[in-house]
């Protein structure tokens, strides 16, 4: 493969050599040094130190890390669940005593106060036996979202709009006359 091959090759996927003479003594250029095209240049030095008859190279780069970005997350550990002490605890709450709820006519507001009932009585039996938990974590940056700029060169108005579309979703249960509360959608797919 000659130079010009290599540096084709080198543009087709998206990445840059800064190594621009020749480093060896008789005039070949026998070393790289390659970067996303995306980054800012790369000053390449090179040095002869009388021990070889290559040229010493030499570069600074930015690898600084962004700073982490924390977030608390409130989950239960439905991995913990007592499916036996759950139907137990049900089966005694309110939404299990039928003198609760059997004189109701079937109306909007008896659609509201049993949805309400059912909201109150399962988050109550959960708060019991599986309390909520709230951690705090690091936020990882969505893989996808990386993978898309950095092999698909996807960036600007188009990468901006899917994150939007994966970041910052929110979820809920209507029924008629009532909606649950919103919360944000930690995992899964939109």
């Amino acid at each position: 493969m000659d130079a010009v091959q290599f540096t084709e090759l080198l543009a087709a996927h998206g990445l840059a050599n800064h190594v621009t003479s020749p480093t060896h003594n008789l005039g070949d250029m026998l070393d790289v040094i390659v970067s996303r095209v995306n980054l800012p240049p790369l000053l390449v030095g090179m040095h002869d130190v009388g021990l070889s008859d290559q040229q010493l190279l030499q570069w600074s780069a930015q690898l600084m890390r962004p700073a982490p970005v924390y977030t608390t997350a409130t989950s239960r550990p439905w991995a913990r669940l007592d499916a036996d002490a759950f139907r137990a605890a049900l089966l005694a709450s309110p939404l299990c005593q039928r003198d609760t709820w059997s004189t109701l006519d079937i109306d909007d507001l008896a659609q509201l106060y049993l949805t309400q009932l059912y909201d109150n009585s399962i988050t109550a039996v959960l708060d019991d036996i599986l309390p909520l938990r709230t951690v705090r974590c690091q936020r990882r940056s969505s893989i996808l979202l990386h993978r898309l700029v950095t092999s698909h060169d996807v960036n600007g108005v188009v990468h901006t709009w899917i994150s939007s579309y994966l970041a910052n979703r929110t979820q809920y249960i209507r029924c008629p006359g009532s909606r649950s509360t919103q919360l944000l959608v930690l995992c899964g797919v939109p």
